[in-house]
């Protein structure tokens, strides 16, 4: 007859090696994991959570600040911005506040997708032309559905900062501002 400790010895033996199998293939979900632009971020997140509580269930351990990290890191592509962000916050994040704010960062992209508002973006130029006295300040919002205005001012009498060596009486402003067409 064969008594309950040897059962439970072969049984370890049969398990045991399916376990490290297991476990290779859940570290390797985890590292190949990658979000895409065609789903939304937030089932991919429950995805990533879910991977998450494979690990966890194998055994082993992640921290929450990596964990966190990690997140952050498999974000898709067009989220470049909001990821540099995130990866700059001083302040270490807990992973349901960074889930949090994946979802609000969604709920406000999916708004401005519907509204149609227009990505715009500020650009700022110091251009030298002629002699050292004449500079020139151009400052324009580009957009596909705008155009640009111009307005130039002679002579403005110096303001409280100036360029490093040089005086402001000789400066020639230009400013653009953007004007959306409907």
């Amino acid at each position: 007859m064969v008594n309950a400790k040897a059962l439970w010895e072969s049984l370890e033996r049969k398990y045991k090696t399916e376990d490290a199998g297991s476990k290779k293939f859940v570290v390797g979900k985890f590292l190949d994991f990658k979000m895409v632009d065609s789903k939304t971020v937030i089932s991919q997140v429950q995805e990533f959570q879910l991977i998450l509580h494979d690990i966890h269930a194998e055994g082993m351990v992640l921290g929450e600040s990596f964990q966190v990290a990690a997140l952050i890191e498999k974000l898709p592509p067009t989220w470049k911005d909001f990821k540099n962000y995130l990866k700059h916050k001083r302040k270490e994040m807990k992973l349901e506040d960074l889930i949090v704010r994946l979802r609000i960062e969604e709920d406000n992209r999916q708004s401005e997708k519907k509204a149609g508002n227009y990505h715009q973006e500020a650009k700022a130029n110091v251009v030298e032309q002629g002699p050292a006295a004449e500079k020139e300040l151009s400052i324009s919002m580009s957009d596909s559905s705008s155009s640009q205005l111009s307005a130039r001012a002679q002579n403005f009498p110096p303001m409280a900062w100036s360029i490093p060596g040089e005086t402001t009486s000789g400066l020639i402003w230009s400013i653009a501002s953007t004007v959306l067409v409907e």
